[in-house]
């Protein structure tokens, strides 16, 4: 009886969150965390702390490679498109920014944005958008474009005229 009361209790307070506008939320609200971290990072830098700085900047370039997916490398951290996994892992970023007094408010957004993504994953059970992994590069550019200038006419190859 206490395992359905406690189900029921928990999709229906997950249904009453729109998820649309909770992943959009996320979304600028992790890259302002990014942007914090960075700062925050380059302050503690400059104030003489060699190590929670370096953390913080690498950590907001872990956060903005999987946010916002421009980044070549960003296929490699599908395994953190699972909002779960992606949640949990803010959640652990925030560990070693409680060792500074600079880089404490990055902390407190870091476990914000990773409770956020908790949820989703765990009550909402959303996933983000898989990123492919780059094809070629220059050689696979060129041959693409081949393809592209093909006549829908002919299966032989270019258009007459196009070289």
């Amino acid at each position: 009886m206490f395992t359905v009361a406690k189900t029921v209790g928990v999709s229906g307070a997950a249904n009453m969150v729109p998820s649309s506008k909770v992943k959009h939320y996320a979304k600028f609200i992790a890259l302002g965390v990014c942007v914090a971290l960075v700062v925050l990072g380059v302050i503690g830098l400059i104030f003489k702390n060699w190590v929670i700085g370096p953390i913080m900047i690498v950590e907001a370039f872990v956060m903005l490679t999987l946010e916002l997916p421009i980044v070549q490398i960003a296929w490699i951290l599908n395994f953190f498109q699972d909002y779960r996994w992606r949640g949990v892992m803010y959640v652990l970023f925030c560990i070693p920014t409680f060792f500074s007094v600079i880089t404490f408010l990055a902390g407190l957004g870091c476990i914000a944005i990773g409770l956020v993504y908790v949820f989703l994953g765990f009550f909402k059970k959303e996933k983000g958008t898989p990123i492919e992994r780059p094809v070629g590069g220059a050689q696979g550019d060129v041959e693409n474009q081949k393809d592209q200038r093909k006549s829908g006419l002919s299966s032989k190859g270019a258009a007459p005229g196009v070289i």
